[in-house]
């Protein structure tokens, strides 16, 4: 059995101008449409809304209390695992020459924003 080489060309039109450039403007308008629908009723029926999202988180609880927090124990010691081992922190990500996108401090903060708003 060989290895098929990956997948580099997709047939997916993305935008070439304007601030959509190299995105699916459907998915991207969709995404957007669904995000904010789900705000303006969270906004318009807090009582509703509330009680429907602790429905679900309940359910969630429910049925997959015990094995839920197995995962998030087993996620929490890899990535500390992986933290602590000092040949980790020296993989490279991109070429030879490339540099970071983004700064330390970006990535703390992309962090920081994406665990607060689990929390939520």
């Amino acid at each position: 059995m060989s290895i098929q080489p990956p997948l580099t060309e997709l047939d997916i039109e993305t935008a070439s101008l304007g601030f959509y450039e190299g995105f699916s403007i459907v998915v991207t308008i969709r995404s957007k449409v669904a995000i904010g629908a789900l705000i303006l009723w969270a906004v318009v029926f807090p009582e509703g809304a509330g009680s429907a999202l602790k429905g679900i988180r309940g359910t969630i609880d429910a049925n997959t209390g015990s094995w839920y927090m197995y995962v998030m124990t087993f996620y929490i010691v890899v990535c500390l695992a992986l933290a602590l081992w000092p040949s980790t922190g020296k993989i490279r990500l991109g070429g030879e020459n490339s540099k970071s996108e983004f700064s330390n401090f970006s990535w703390f903060s992309m962090m920081f924003g994406a665990g607060s708003a689990l929390a939520c």
